[in-house]
């Protein structure tokens, strides 16, 4: 999100990524790969790229979606139980002897 920040600066201000390089004292490829979120940028090189846009840094970071984190991986049974849970008001999960783990014999018990 910082990357596309800065690539929208620098293009609504006219610069091309050569010429933001140039300002900001880094190389052109570097400019490219923090627009397109390919590279990690140190706050020295965040500093001179919010200059050599007259930015403060917080300017740049106006705005920012932080996306939200990854789903949590949840095992097949955790899954299960969370579907039938949802449809059941109280519920017993027990395995079946012999039948393995992946096998549950939901119960209700109805109040």
């Amino acid at each position: 999100m910082l990357g596309k920040n800065i690539r929208h600066e620098r293009v609504r201000q006219g610069f091309s990524q050569e010429d933001l390089a140039e300002k900001a004292g880094l190389h052109r490829t570097y400019i490219g790969m923090v627009e397109r979120g390919e590279r990690n940028i140190t706050l020295l090189n965040y500093a001179k790229i919010a200059d050599a846009l007259n930015l403060a840094m917080h300017d740049l970071m106006k705005d920012l979606v932080y996306p939200p984190p990854p789903p949590k991986q949840t095992s097949k049974k955790n899954r299960v139980v969370g579907l039938l849970a949802g449809r059941c008001r109280f519920l017993f999960i027990e395995a079946r002897p012999g039948s393995g783990l992946g096998v549950f014999s939901p119960r209700t018990l109805h109040v």
